[in-house]
């Protein structure tokens, strides 16, 4: 039996038959800092991770000065592919998807990484445009905040994307080739911004912070802070207080301000790059965002044609269809909740406008 009821008013009705099993499929995320491998599983629409490993190779490092990838760095990352391979084997995975980001976009020897890579996992490896990554920056964030407004930043190890959004639109992207493994002067990262009349000046209310930089920036500030709840995803930081922050992380060991252990050694490198990027935008607050560029490259591969759908009706009736707990329960509860629901969507519409 399939649901009648009516979708979330600007979406799209998907149908809602039982979830299909599919197989599970890897994601792999070859960035400059870390390589990343996650498991998934899925009934349907519902993706859930069995395994999430990450491992910190930079291979990124030292790219900036003759535009190689080091040997002791290719060696360390095929090390890591290959591990991840024997998991994958283990575990009957097949389906893998490997794509790699702005270490090896940008270097010149990048074919003595990608060939032994692709080897070792059976898979070509996906190098991205800066648009690509710009793009699935993005993408990733819209699918959890649809109605995002203001900046995008997406700081990596060898570049930072930045994206401007309307109403979770894209209305202007960016990429720069420096991140927080590189040697970067603040006056460089100062032309860089304030070259682009988009960004210098922009004013955002908001600048949403991708990527474990900002995240150990959130991690610093909950514990100086004295931050009741030690959650990242939707911590706002006020404008004044990530400034003060920043400061204090410019002046001291990171070890000393709630950085984590894996980011010390770069987070002064971040810290200057936020710090002037604030200054350049003018935000008025710090979004921390807890999606990544997976989100996007996965959901473009996987479900793009249900990319209007309501996906939390549809993920969450999949999941009870499959317990067999609420048989009916789903459509009645919708129709209890939706008056609420279009009221908020109305409210938050008048709040965009």
């Amino acid at each position: 039996m399939t649901s009648t009821v009516a979708p979330v008013p600007g979406t799209r009705q998907i149908e809602n038959s039982r979830p299909a099993q599919v197989e599970p499929m890897a994601m792999i995320d070859i960035g400059s800092n870390s390589i990343r491998m996650v498991v998934f599983a899925s009934e349907g629409h519902y993706l859930y991770p069995l395994l999430n490993e990450r491992a910190n190779c930079r291979l990124g490092e030292g790219l900036g000065g003759d535009g190689m990838l080091q040997e002791k760095r290719i060696r360390v990352a095929l090390a890591t592919l290959a591990r991840f391979a024997k998991i994958l084997g283990d575990m009957g995975v097949s389906k893998i998807h490997a794509f790699a980001t702005a270490a090896v976009r940008r270097a010149k020897n990048a074919e003595q990484f990608t060939r032994p890579a692709a080897a070792l996992l059976n898979q070509e490896i996906s190098v991205l445009s800066q648009q690509e990554e710009a793009y699935h920056v993005a993408r990733g964030l819209t699918l959890n905040l649809p109605r995002a407004t203001g900046l995008v930043a997406d700081l990596g190890g060898g570049s930072i994307e930045i994206v401007k959004l309307k109403n979770g639109q894209i209305k202007q992207s960016a990429s720069f080739d420096f991140g927080h493994l590189s040697d970067v002067k603040r006056s460089q990262i100062d032309d860089a911004f304030g070259g682009t009349d988009w960004i210098s000046g922009a004013s955002p209310k908001r600048l949403y912070g991708v990527g474990g930089s900002f995240r150990a920036f959130a991690s610093a500030y909950i514990e100086q802070s004295g931050y009741p709840l030690p959650v990242l995803h939707g911590l706002i930081v006020p404008k004044k207080a990530a400034k003060g922050l920043l400061a204090t992380l410019t002046g001291r060991s990171p070890e000393l301000g709630g950085v984590p252990l894996g980011r010390w050694k770069t987070m002064p490198t971040a810290v200057k790059i936020i710090d002037c990027l604030l200054d350049h935008c003018g935000a008025k607050e710090i979004f921390i965002s807890g999606t990544s560029i997976r989100d996007g490259v996965l959901s473009e591969r996987e479900f793009k044609d249900d990319e209007r759908a309501d996906m939390l009706g549809v993920v969450c009736g999949e999941i009870s269809r499959a317990s067999h707990r609420f048989a009916g329960v789903p459509d009645s509860l919708f129709r209890l909740l939706r008056p609420l629901g279009e009221s908020l969507a109305g409210a938050s519409g008048k709040t965009n406008k």
